[in-house]
């Protein structure tokens, strides 16, 4: 057996999946493991992803290439317990959700603010997705986690 598999789970049980801006989630994570160990910390994690898809163009030979790529645009940590031994028990867990982001940070005007528009309805951007995880962060070893999709809208 390779040293930190199958060591321990995970568990997160949220009050709901579906969640507003500016609102709580609640929730309570379960960490079950085979025996007490050590860990750097313990943490829950909110963030948001969204794919980036980028078009280069080779001017030579006139190819288009598209890539696309998840960049990661909100992220917030909180930590459940530091350095420390951990053993099966369980956590109760409160994070706050961001406030409802604005249109645009750079606000934009005349055929560029149609442009967007235009990008916008061709798909040229992809939603926002969030997640909740929890992990634990061992030393040495492979690190226990759990990931859940949720919506804020």
């Amino acid at each position: 057996m390779v040293f930190g598999i199958g060591e321990g789970k995970i568990e997160l049980m949220l009050d709901r999946l579906n969640y507003g801006y500016n609102d709580t989630i609640k929730g309570k994570l379960k960490l079950e493991l085979k025996k007490p160990c050590n860990a750097k910390e313990l943490r829950v994690e909110l963030f948001a992803v969204k794919s980036i898809r980028k078009t280069n163009t080779d001017f030579k030979t006139g190819r288009t290439r598209s890539t696309t790529s998840d960049e990661t645009i909100y992220n917030f940590n909180l930590s459940l317990g530091g350095e420390q031994e951990y053993a099966t028990k369980e956590y109760d867990f409160e994070i706050k959700t961001p406030p409802q982001p604005t249109q645009s940070a750079h606000p934009v005007s005349g055929w560029v603010s149609g442009a967007v528009d235009v990008l916008n309805m061709l798909g040229g951007t992809s939603p926002v997705r969030w997640y909740i995880s929890a992990s634990l962060d061992r030393s040495m070893s492979l690190d226990v986690s759990k990931k859940v999709q949720i919506t804020i809208q």
